[in-house]
């Protein structure tokens, strides 16, 4: 009779657990679709803006079909945005030259610190104001 209880508390405890798993997948493919909802939203708020003048990689093949991620590009020849990135290439070359900078001067200063760890360590070292008799 017990080992009958445990068995029909053990598969309850089991459903519970299965039913569990169940609601958290459902919670995230809700999630998800409220994602992609979102992000349907945002592509159609893009093609309003930009009228259907604008360039769209598949436009024809993506509606209905595959993923939202799919040919999700734009063709834009705006010679603004050819500027920001010019503007942003540059400041990325300034920015790479100004790490390639400290990270010498980085090295120069670790070559400096073994050095001096050396002398300190031989007690050849003395401390500035100190007069040796």
């Amino acid at each position: 009779m017990t080992a009958q209880i445990t068995r029909l508390t053990r598969e309850v405890q089991d459903l519970q657990q299965q039913l569990g798993r169940r609601d958290r997948r459902v919670q995230l493919l809700e999630r998800e679709d409220e994602g992609l909802k979102a992000l349907q939203a945002t592509y159609d708020a893009e093609e309003a803006r930009f009228g259907s003048g604008a360039e769209v990689k598949g436009a024809s093949s993506r509606r209905g079909t595959g993923s939202p991620f799919d040919d999700y590009g734009r063709e834009v020849g705006s010679e603004d945005a050819k500027a920001m990135i010019a503007e942003l290439e540059a400041e990325l070359a300034e920015s790479m030259e100004a790490a390639n900078n400290a990270a010498d001067k980085i090295a120069d200063l670790e070559q400096q610190l073994f050095e001096l760890r050396a002398t300190i360590n031989a007690a050849n070292h003395v401390p500035p104001k100190t007069r040796v008799v």
